[in-house]
């Protein structure tokens, strides 16, 4: 399949940062005819559902020619999802999140708790570490962080819930021809031992190369393997 025969891409952001991580990517793909962005639980002033229901009802309701693009905690969201072998549509997740690599989740979840703004510098600072441009790339997204809507600290830490049922659960994930995994090669959120794991389990999987957690900086690296993958 070739991108200008995509019909149409859904987009789902990951935790903390929200759907205006997509603003610049979807230049990119100037043939669909439809863009959707999906904004999750907490990330806009009023939202109130089921995230998992809400990654659930976009699988259900894809079709042969979509494209669904999903970032972190939406990635791993969709790679639990009872709904993703029965998705007609093309799935490109862009590392998902299983377990961290620096800290655990719990250690986040009261650093956030405790003080929210620090942890909020030292989860950017980690998302860009390992960029060849790390030091304005943790400038630009702090920036792009601060200028855009901040979810709440219940609404985070209820997404760290979801990420905890993730790591507690069998990850096991069998073979499913429409996904494919772009994974950093120098994230510092993720470790990459779950990536590996999918790799022998002969699932779709692509390495990008020397880069951190938060890609999309350089989005023409990515591109270029959607374009293959295509």
């Amino acid at each position: 399949m070739l991108i200008q025969k995509i019909q149409k891409i859904t987009y789902i952001h990951g935790w903390l940062f929200g759907p205006y991580i997509w603003n610049d990517v979807i230049k990119y793909f100037r043939q669909p005819a439809l863009h959707t962005k999906i904004i999750l639980s907490g990330y806009e002033e009023k939202s109130n559902f089921s995230n998992v229901r809400k990654i659930d009802n976009v699988l259900s309701t894809a079709k042969k020619g979509d494209m669904i693009i999903a970032y972190s905690y939406s990635a791993s969201l969709i790679l639990n999802s009872s709904k993703l072998s029965s998705c007609q549509a093309i799935v490109i997740l862009i590392n998902p999140f299983f377990e961290p690599k620096t800290y655990t989740i719990d250690s986040l979840y009261i650093s956030i708790k405790n003080n929210s703004k620090e942890a909020f510098r030292k989860f950017i600072f980690n998302c860009t570490k390992g960029a060849n441009n790390n030091k304005s790339d943790f400038i630009k997204l702090t920036s792009l962080f601060n200028n855009n809507f901040i979810p709440s600290i219940e609404n985070l830490c209820l997404g760290l819930d979801d990420l905890k049922k993730i790591y507690k659960a069998d990850k096991d994930i069998s073979y499913t021809k429409n996904v494919h995994i772009i994974q950093s090669s120098h994230d510092q959120i993720n470790s990459l031992d779950n990536f590996n794991q999918l790799k022998k389990n002969k699932i779709s999987t692509h390495i990008l190369e020397k880069s951190p957690h938060y890609p999309f900086f350089e989005f023409k690296k990515i591109y270029d393997i959607i374009k293959k993958i295509l």
